[in-house]
């Protein structure tokens, strides 16, 4: 999940915690972006409490990106 800045990933993360997801916040991979930054991973089965936990918090709609088993990212809508 990729979020507009540091700030906004850190509250975020902020709320995950709150809401015990399970998650890591990790380095922006350079496959998906080559700004420098911190973006948050967690599971895909919880994408719809993710989402409802953003909306909550009032942040904006992160870019989500999906991790297949050979290490490729793919967009999610």
């Amino acid at each position: 999940m990729l979020l507009p800045s540091i700030h906004f990933v850190l509250k975020a993360e902020q709320f995950f915690r709150r809401r015990g997801l399970d998650h890591d916040l990790v380095p922006v991979p350079r496959k998906i972006s080559t700004a420098c930054g911190m973006a948050l991973a967690f599971h895909c089965s919880d994408l719809a409490v993710v989402k409802q936990v953003l909306a909550e918090a009032g942040l904006p709609m992160p870019r989500l990106f999906r991790l297949d088993e050979h290490g490729d990212f793919h967009p999610l809508a």
